[in-house]
């Protein structure tokens, strides 16, 4: 099958023998197009068909192949043309830009402060839940008390007092940015 894409009259990879595989710019192209696609649908989901965050997603990877450019446009422009999903993750541009984002993962933090979360991944369905459940979402703001043994994340949401414990599987899926 890598041969067949390389050898296409469009490769969307370069594949060598014994080297590996990649995206060629046409492939890139092509699969920036599906992230933008699939992102556009879970906003979309979310926003105007008040799906739970937690579903999006999954209703999205069955959608993201089958929806053509005139009704990507058109969800585009009912909501806005929006630069990030519910998830908090950057909708790639119709020319195919990714923005770069400088967030890192919690798990990743080595201290007590004030952040901001920006982006929840959308791997686990059931911690994105507990995640919500929580109270943390992108755009909110996370106090970190304290990572115990780096398993167990003290936080608080807001300006709320009250103290929840993530896992690190469940810290591992919050991206955050320093409080500006």
């Amino acid at each position: 099958m890598l041969q067949k894409l390389a050898s296409s009259p469009m490769p969307l990879v370069e594949y060598e023998r014994h080297r590996g595989v990649r995206l060629s710019a046409a492939g890139k192209r092509r699969a920036l197009e599906v992230v933008r696609h699939h992102r556009l649908i879970e906003t979309f989901l979310f926003k105007m068909l008040d799906y739970p965050i937690e579903e999006v997603h999954e209703e999205a990877e069955r959608l993201e192949h089958f929806i053509s450019e005139r009704l990507e446009e058109r969800i585009a422009a009912k909501l806005g043309h929006p630069k990030i999903d519910p998830h908090g993750h950057c909708i790639p541009t119709l020319d195919g830009k990714m923005p770069k984002r400088h967030s890192k993962p919690l798990t990743e933090n080595l201290g007590q402060g004030v952040f901001i979360v920006e982006s929840i991944s959308d791997n686990d369905v059931a911690l994105v839940k507990t995640l919500r459940t929580a109270g943390i979402v992108p755009g909110v703001r996370l106090r970190v008390r304290s990572s115990l043994a780096a398993e167990v994340y003290a936080v608080s949401v807001g300006r709320s007092a009250k103290v929840t414990q993530l896992s690190r599987a469940a810290a591992d899926m919050v991206r955050i940015v320093c409080e500006r």
